[in-house]
């Protein structure tokens, strides 16, 4: 009788866990290779029409079809041990993000914004950075070997993907610091396309242009120089509204 009483218990138990954790474990979408394939290749936010000659250079390939083989090497599945690692991180991140609230980003919206990851390998598909297409966070799998990477990381994209999903929260940011767009970038302008920015060329109150702009025959995607300042802030208003955020908020 106590053995089953026990038994009843811990089932008891085990269902009250899961209920208050259920959205820990349960919430968070994690796309299969094949559905990340689709999705890359698909290229809904036409993110592959901003390449310029130097775009193709950079990524070894003559057009953006040739990039589909890159694409399909790069993506791969998400096993239940990583899988239970960036849950972990995610809970983390939405209790920081909770917290944080400035004019232009609000941290409990950002919060409920539901987690979409993707997972690549290598170097063949966007030189295996971190970033967003669409509404999902392609992880590259090398930084699930630092937590603190990841953290950072995560909290980073989820900060783009807010921009993308609040543009009126976004304006409001931009407006508070300055910037302003000048105008719509152009192939001629050898600007590095980054899937986490829009297509203007934006100011800022001394007048000075944000941008990154390729070194002369560049052989990788990091091969660019920085404007006004050579600094990975200065690329686009909006990487440098998410690395200070990210800093602020990982505090």
């Amino acid at each position: 009788m106590n053995i089953v009483y026990n038994i009843f218990i811990i089932i008891i138990i085990y269902i009250i866990y899961r209920i208050f954790n259920y959205e820990s474990f349960t919430n968070n979408i994690y796309l299969s290779k094949l559905e990340l394939e689709k999705t890359l290749i698909n290229n809904r936010d036409k993110y592959y029409d901003t390449f310029n000659k130097n775009d193709l250079r950079v990524r070894n390939i003559n057009n953006t079809k040739d990039y589909i083989y890159k694409i399909k090497n790069s993506c791969i599945n998400i096993s239940a041990k990583d899988k239970k690692l960036i849950n972990n991180t995610i809970q983390i991140a939405n209790n920081k993000l909770r917290k944080f609230k400035i004019n232009g980003f609000d941290g409990i919206k950002a919060s409920k914004i539901q987690w979409i990851i993707g997972l690549i390998d290598g170097t063949d598909y966007e030189y295996g950075l971190p970033h967003t297409r669409n509404y999902i966070i392609i992880i590259p799998k090398k930084i699930l070997n630092n937590s603190k990477i990841l953290l950072r990381v995560l909290i980073h994209e989820k900060i783009h993907i807010y921009q993308k999903i609040y543009p009126n929260d976004l304006k409001i940011w931009l407006s508070e610091r300055g910037f302003i767009k000048f105008r719509l970038k152009e192939n001629n302008d050898n600007i590095r396309a980054n899937p986490d920015i829009d297509n203007y060329i934006y100011k800022d109150l001394d007048n000075e242009q944000y941008k990154s702009i390729y070194n002369e025959l560049p052989l990788t995607i990091n091969d660019v120089k920085y404007y006004p300042k050579n600094n990975y802030l200065y690329e686009h208003p909006f990487e440098y509204m998410a690395y200070t955020l990210e800093d602020l908020i990982n505090k």
